[in-house]
């Protein structure tokens, strides 16, 4: 008979999200960082906030942010210039909050390798973490897209299957965005992937993220 323990420690992650200059990592950077930590529940898909934080980051001196790339992610200098927070202490505040937590979001991997790269140029390390792993929100979509309900598991994709809008590519509201689809599909990874389920899903009231 199978028996369910609770874990001694909450078990939370922290869903994160860049906005770059470009998609190579060792010659762009990342231009804002937004992240939403979760814990949660005995029910894996009930979920509270422990924290939200979004930064815009200084650029190095004599780093342009491409044109192509400002005009997906809404770059503006003198934004930037008002804004814009050093980028050691923004990510110091940020990997407090990571510590014994794990990484997490759509397509991890390119958030995680953007901010390993600037980590290692600025001398910053991993914090201790609950699981090494990535959390990939969209590897948790991908039995949408075996059933054919969705054409792909991308963010911009789902957001239009869960009725939430169109992604923005501002950091905060696109790991907003993150956080409710990963949220439904923990409650449909536990109820199961059924037509009528499914159709619950999109239906359900947004908890995490206010379509704009």
């Amino acid at each position: 008979m199978l028996t369910r323990t609770r874990p001694k420690n909450p078990q939370t992650v922290t869903l994160t999200d860049l906005e770059t200059g470009g998609l190579n990592q060792r010659v762009h950077y990342p231009i804002q960082l937004a992240f939403i930590k979760l814990v949660h529940s005995d029910d894996p898909y009930e979920m509270q906030v422990d924290c939200t934080m979004e930064f815009k980051l200084k650029l190095p001196d004599g780093y342009e942010v491409p044109e192509q790339a400002a005009k997906v992610n809404g770059y503006k200098p003198e934004i930037w210039a008002k804004s814009a927070v050093d980028r050691v202490t923004a990510y110091k505040q940020y990997l407090k909050v990571l510590e014994w937590s794990c990484f997490g979001g759509q397509n991890p991997a390119f958030d995680h390798k953007f901010l390993d790269e600037d980590f290692l140029r600025h001398g910053l390390e991993w914090p201790r973490l609950s699981y090494y792993g990535l959390v990939a929100v969209d590897s948790h979509a991908r039995m949408l897209r075996l059933l054919g309900y969705t054409e792909n598991v991308k963010q911009e994709t789902l957001c239009r299957f869960f009725k939430m809008g169109e992604q923005t590519h501002d950091a905060l509201d696109d790991i907003l965005q993150c956080a409710e689809i990963y949220r439904r599909l923990l409650w449909l990874e536990c109820v199961g992937f059924t037509d009528t389920n499914i159709q619950t899903a999109v239906d359900m009231p947004s908890e995490l993220y206010t379509k704009k």
